[in-house]
Formats: C-alpha cells, sequence, structure tokens
C-alpha cells in the first residue's frame, strides 16, 4: 500500500508523476484550467509557466531464458522463455511506495526460475523511459515456497551485482537483450533484483532519485 501525505504540500513535494499517458489525458483537460484536485499534481506550473514535473512511466522488465527439451517424436527442441519481473517497490525520497509484492500476481510459484549454475539468462527492459542508471543483483535467500515475494528473505550479501548501461540520448529502449550470468558456486534459493534509478532536480538543483525495484527468485540446480 502506498503511503502518502494528507496535506496540500503533496503537491509540491513528489516532482515525478509516474505515468505521462495520465497527465496527458486528465492533468491538463481541454481547457488547461485547474481543477481544485489532485489531478492538479500532473499540471504543476512555476511562475514562468514551465511544467515543473518530471513525467515518466515506468517500463517491463523481462527476463529470457534458453529452454531446451528432447522429444521422442519431435527430437531436440529450443526455444526462448519469457517471464515479466514482479514490480515490488518504487522508492523516492523518504516515500517506500508499495509493498507491491503480495497478492496472487507475487507468488513464489509465479516468480520463480529453475537456472544451473553455469546458465546466462537475457534482461530486456522494454517501453517506458530509459533509467539514469541500472543493475541487477543476485543475493541468497530464504524462500517460502507456499508465499509470495514479500515472505522471501535475503541471507547474507549481494553475491553477484551486474552494472546495466542505456543510451539515454535516444530516451527509448532498443530491443538490446543484456546478458546476465549466472556463476553460482552452490545450488540453493536466490533472489534476482533488478533496480532502476531515474535521478530528476528540485528547484533548489537538488537530486532526487526515485527507484524501481524488480523481484524473481532464481533456484540454481
Amino acid at each position: 500500500m502506498a503511503v502518502l501525505p494528507t496535506s496540500s504540500a503533496y503537491l509540491n513535494f513528489l516532482p515525478v508523476v509516474m505515468n505521462q499517458k495520465f497527465h496527458q489525458a486528465f492533468g491538463e483537460g481541454e481547457s488547461g484550467h485547474l481543477c481544485g484536485c489532485i489531478l492538479d499534481a500532473t499540471n504543476s506550473r512555476n511562475d514562468n509557466g514551465n511544467n515543473t514535473r518530471t513525467y515518466l512511466t515506468i517500463p517491463k522488465v523481462k527476463i529470457i531464458k534458453n529452454e531446451t527439451l528432447e522429444s521422442q517424436t519431435e527430437g531436440h527442441l529450443s526455444w526462448k522463455a519469457v517471464r515479466s519481473l514482479q514490480l515490488v517497490s518504487i522508492i523516492t525520497r523518504n516515500f517506500f511506495l508499495g509493498n507491491f509484492s503480495s497478492g496472487t500476481a507475487s507468488s513464489v510459484a509465479l516468480n520463480t526460475l529453475n537456472v544451473k549454475m553455469n546458465d546466462a539468462l537475457g534482461l530486456q527492459i522494454t517501453g517506458g523511459n530509459i533509467p539514469t542508471k541500472a543493475k541487477a543483483q543476485i543475493i541468497k535467500a530464504a524462500v517460502n515456497r507456499n508465499g509470495t515475494l514479500e515472505d522471501t528473505k535475503t541471507i547474507g550479501k549481494q553475491i553477484i551485482e551486474f552494472p546495466f548501461e542505456f543510451n539515454n540520448t535516444i530516451n527509448k529502449f532498443s530491443s538490446d537483450i543484456k546478458s546476465l550470468s549466472i556463476n553460482m558456486s552452490e545450488p540453493g534459493d536466490y533472489l534476482l533484483l533488478i533496480s532502476l534509478t531515474y535521478n530528476s532536480r528540485d528547484q533548489n538543483q537538488e537530486t532526487i532519485p526515485l527507484v524501481a525495484v524488480y523481484e524473481a527468485v532464481l533456484t540454481v540446480k
């Protein structure tokens, strides 16, 4: 559940509106007049008439895994399995927005990938805005098979970290697939974290980060 302040100061606190289409469809309206309601947060302008908010759409993150099968009738089969990662939280300044990691869609059963100790996964980010920076982290985890991602607990420090780079000049994602190598020394359950960081600046030119976090469970065999 997202926890937001109840005072009108909220309209000037968070300089990021997370859905550009929402702003275009509802924030400005046909007349461009302010409505005196929460939608005015998507149409905030300073004294010079310039829009003071940063509009972004949170992208989708997908994991791509090569699968193979030896069939008695079809022979050797191979294909690419695509799995969308669950967005579990959004972190900005003093707020933790979420938690999105509960409910059926966030069950461990639906968000577990079986991999080998030397497997390679593909990471694809589609739609939305390109982040300022992005990284993947893999951490040993204690997993409740009948629970949700919210119930998954990390054990110890991170084992692997992969930074990713994107072309920020074009402001959109290409179809490139980033490589994510799984080089584990022992089998078990691990938590895969993907974080996308967006930096904005307030009126005092202070950097305000917004971080979208995605999760999946890796069962290494």
